[in-house]
């Protein structure tokens, strides 16, 4: 569900940082009140202010509760509020890293199968995580739609032709280092959009690399190998933007107990 606008949320956000923080918010399903300490403490061992980390705490609450016009308000305010004590993008990189470390020390799956469309993760205790709606990317912890058997990327399973990744952090994790690769990272980015989102597969690469421009402030002409880290970190949150990274509805299933 789209945030409720906000003016100063609008302005400090630019390049679409404002969506991105969105769906990283929205990403966090079912964190509720009991891991919102967790998240806290994830968010200011990242680099993020007190105030900040709070602010965000409490949108995260709002988005991944009942959805209603006035926790979007509540949501939206939050975020405001944390974009006036850090710079937007620094906010999405602790925010980010904050995700990875909660992903990868709670949520990082064994192994999965695809069931009825939703995808059902089994992590190394035994417990559950079942993904359902959303889209796909985001069901498969794809943030690039990446295909399955891509080299040197290790996913835990394939839903059709796509990669099923462990976490989030895997999967966008693939994204980066499949930009340094040299069919990617031999050219300019125009070139690696044609090659990630070809004409031949239903894309519209030229619209694609518009996009990835309009939001990274880097130019299809640049040459890939000129980018910095944090610039090719910002190319791979415009692919998992532009390729649809939207939260469904994710359940938890904890391990049965013996009686």
């Amino acid at each position: 569900m789209p945030v409720a606008q906000s003016s100063s949320v609008e302005s400090s956000l630019h390049h679409g940082g404002r969506e991105t923080l969105v769906n990283l918010l929205q990403s966090m399903l079912g964190i509720g009140t009991a891991h919102a300490d967790t998240l806290k403490e994830r968010l200011q061992a990242s680099g993020m202010s007190g105030a900040a980390a709070s602010h965000l705490t409490d949108a995260a609450l709002a988005l991944n509760g009942p959805r209603s016009l006035d926790s979007s308000k509540r949501a939206s305010a939050a975020m405001a509020a944390a974009v006036t004590a850090i710079a937007p993008y620094s906010l999405i990189g602790a925010l980010t890293r904050a995700m990875m470390e909660m992903n990868s020390s709670k949520y990082q799956a064994a192994s999965a199968i695809v069931k009825n469309g939703d995808v059902v993760y089994t992590n190394s205790n035994g417990s559950q995580n079942i993904r359902s709606g959303g889209t796909a990317s985001w069901r498969n912890n794809n943030p690039g739609n990446m295909v399955a058997g891509a080299p040197g990327f290790q996913p835990i399973e394939k839903n059709g032709t796509s990669a099923i990744f462990a976490d989030y952090s895997s999967g966008f994790n693939a994204i980066v280092a499949n930009l340094h690769t040299a069919k990617y990272f031999n050219g300019t980015v125009g070139d690696a959009i044609k090659t990630w989102a070809p004409a031949a597969d239903n894309n519209d690469p030229v619209a694609y690399a518009k996009d990835v421009a309009a939001w990274t402030g880097v130019s299809a002409q640049t040459q890939m190998n000129t980018l910095t880290p944090a610039q090719i970190n910002s190319v791979a949150h415009a692919i998992q933007r532009e390729e649809g990274w939207i939260a469904g509805t994710e359940t938890h299933v904890a391990i049965p107990t013996n009686r």
